[in-house]
């Protein structure tokens, strides 16, 4: 659903879509990215051999991938 937003310089609004978590900004791709940042995460644990990685690690991985992509 749109919601109108003033466009910044005061002399109009545009329409915004809604992204779901009712914050206002327009649509984003965080499920996107951070679907990336998950392969992302297990194929750098995949390519270390020798440190046994549980999934904990892996989660870790991909929350720091996800923050950095995100900031």
């Amino acid at each position: 659903m749109p919601i109108q937003k003033m466009n910044g310089n005061g002399n109009g609004n545009s329409q915004v879509k809604v992204n779901g978590n009712g914050n206002g900004k327009a649509t984003d791709n965080f499920k996107d990215v951070m679907l990336h940042s998950l392969n992302n995460a297990v194929e750098i644990t995949h390519s270390v051999n020798g440190i046994p990685f549980q999934n904990e690690d892996i989660q870790k991985l991909a929350s720091c991938l996800f923050i950095a992509r995100t900031r």
